[in-house]
């Protein structure tokens, strides 16, 4: 790949390549298009949860200064846009919170499932 930035670069195609994919995937199988879009934003929540944690680990090894920043939790996340779709729609929340529990199972969206970083 010709670049002065070639490891940007790289990091940048292959994040749009996977991004249209999720969107293939997603728009794959209209029957399931709400409920795929709502398990795939919780997965991405709960693993930037772990990946928050992971670097909170990381600074207390190395003695690395914590970041102090509130960081919301994505129940709360969630329940914030649950309460929107409620507004718009009664009852169309319980997908986002179903999603939410999904995402919460074990290995669902750990950062060490099978196939991922740190996976035994």
């Amino acid at each position: 790949m010709e670049s002065a930035y070639p490891r940007a670069s790289y990091a940048n195609a292959r994040a749009a390549y996977e991004a249209a994919q999720d969107a293939v995937l997603l728009a794959s199988d209209p029957a399931a298009y709400n409920s795929s879009g709502a398990i795939a934003l919780c997965v991405e929540l709960v693993e930037h949860e772990e990946l928050q944690k992971r670097w909170d680990d990381a600074c207390a090894e190395w003695g690395i200064k914590k970041d102090r920043t509130k960081r919301l939790s994505p129940e709360s996340l969630i329940e914030a846009a649950a309460a929107q779709l409620d507004e718009m729609r009664s009852g169309s929340a319980q997908l986002l919170r179903n999603a939410l529990l999904e995402a919460r199972k074990p290995r669902r969206a750990s950062s060490t499932g099978p196939g991922k970083v740190g996976a035994k």
